[in-house]
């Protein structure tokens, strides 16, 4: 009786993740978001956005995480420094627009929003594809590691669809900005 009763409620837990995974869209992006933090999460994505598309790295210094700013000899990066290797950076690595449509947690305070982005693509209009942004809870405030968008691109539509799953390879490039990569890591050519 007692192994009916815990195969029920391990059969009702999955059918409630599943439903609210599943029930994402535009409207309720952050579902697996604690409510109390929601509306907190949403702000600090329109400044982290913003903060890309008025190439204002200050402010992006402010809305980045911390593996973002912390050099791989592990002394931290400054503000200045920060803003000159953004600065430095490709033009295309810039989020110009952001529409949540879905979230998943990667772990504990850790979560991937997918969405539709837009950011520069040479010299045709910007490009608008399926792109993730990394969020991550610290200091008891949002802030991002980064974003990237599918590779092969992928509609933004695609997002929506309750049977899309995201690429588990692009999940591993949202840990850092691409321009600081190198700075916080040790790359070799």
């Amino acid at each position: 009786m007692r192994i009916c009763v815990t195969a029920s409620r391990v059969v009702l837990s999955a059918l409630l993740i599943v439903a609210a995974a599943y029930s994402q869209d535009a409207k309720t992006p952050f579902i697996p978001v604690p409510v109390d933090q929601r509306n907190a999460l949403a702000k600090r994505l329109i400044h982290y956005t913003d903060a890309f598309r008025a190439k204002d790295w200050y402010s992006l210094y402010n809305l980045v995480s911390e593996v973002n700013k912390i050099h791989s000899g592990g002394s931290r990066m400054g503000r200045k420094i920060f803003a000159r290797v953004m600065e430095d950076g490709d033009d295309w690595d810039r989020l110009l627009k952001f529409t949540p449509i879905r979230t998943e947690m990667v772990s504990a305070g850790q979560f991937n929003i997918y969405g539709c982005g837009e950011f520069p693509s040479g010299e045709k209009e910007p490009e608008r594809v399926a792109v993730a942004v990394r969020a991550v809870r610290e200091h008891e405030r949002w802030f991002f590691t980064a974003w990237d968008y599918f590779d092969p691109r992928e509609a933004c539509s695609n997002v929506s669809d309750p049977a899309w799953r995201p690429s588990h390879v692009l999940s591993l490039r949202l840990s850092y900005l691409p321009e600081l990569a190198c700075i916080v890591n040790v790359c070799t050519d």
